[in-house]
């Protein structure tokens, strides 16, 4: 077996299927990039690692096997199998404990024997198509109390107390700090719908050449269509608050992006953390 089919064979066996992130620096690149199925591209050790204890989260029993590798030049791509047990939350589906199973395949760029680029390509269509039909099968009746403090913090800045969901979509309650602007931000593949619920302050929407500016308070819902960017302030020495409906269900970090706005952000700058709003 080559130096590299090896190093694949390592990062499967020993990292994956051990869940032995001890290996990720024997295995890559200090600043070497991912792109996996289940999550966002990612760049470096401590990022990957991450991204490791997410999955493990979701499937504590995740195995990986390799079907068959082949090399050319700096370069490996193995066809693989991926199954586990769906115990946590994955792609905003809650866990129903089923069997699931999938194929893909990873492609591996070397640099002087460490992994240097790795991009999983995995049939996420039909493993979200298992999830959905497993949870409709399986799916319980929810109910739970309002947080009295907020789980998660969205990357605009917003405290986040995540609600439930259901398998097409899910419900969070923001809250804007008195006086605080959000960072404008948009989402890739999530649109939702907002009703105000305490406070006052302004929304700013952008959709293409169509932009503007709408005040919230009390009984105001409106839309956040795909693609739509958009930036929120409040106004006055209340809170912010809103309840917002999330279509499909919110997959995970990387899931918004920051951009320009209206309004120059207010909010502190340990809000540009990634998000944990899922």
């Amino acid at each position: 077996m080559t130096l590299h089919k090896s190093v694949v064979r390592l990062f499967y066996d020993e990292m994956w299927n051990k869940a032995d992130k001890r290996r990720i620096p024997e295995i890559f690149h200090p600043d070497f990039r991912f792109r996996g199925s289940l999550g966002p591209e990612l760049v470096g050790h401590e990022q990957f690692a991450g991204y490791v204890d997410d999955v493990v989260r979701a499937l504590p029993d995740f195995v990986c096997e390799i079907l068959e590798m082949t090399e050319e030049d700096d370069r490996v791509v193995a066809r693989m199998r991926f199954r586990g047990s769906h115990r946590g939350a994955l792609f905003g589906i809650a866990p129903t404990g089923k069997r699931i199973s999938w194929h893909g395949s990873a492609h591996f760029k070397f640099r002087h024997g460490k992994v240097k680029e790795l991009w999983v390509l995995g049939d996420v269509h039909g493993l979200r198509q298992t999830l959905e039909a497993n949870a409709a099968a399986t799916e319980p009746f929810a109910t739970m109390p309002f947080p009295p403090a907020s789980t998660a913090l969205a990357l605009d800045g917003s405290d986040v107390r995540v609600l439930l969901g259901l398998k097409d979509g899910g419900m969070a309650h923001f809250e804007l700090a008195p006086g605080q602007t959000s960072r404008a931000v948009t989402h890739r593949t999530v649109e939702e719908i907002w009703v105000c619920v305490s406070g006052r302050g302004e929304m700013w929407r952008r959709q293409g050449e169509r932009e503007e500016v709408v005040r919230v308070e009390p009984g105001v819902c409106l839309t956040i269509p795909l693609g739509t960017h958009f930036q929120f302030r409040a106004i006055g020495r209340e809170p912010l608050g809103a309840v917002a409906v999330t279509m499909p269900p919110w997959p995970g970090d990387g899931e918004a992006t920051v951009v320009p706005g209206r309004w120059q952000p207010t909010v502190p700058e340990a809000a540009a953390a990634p998000e944990r709003h899922t």
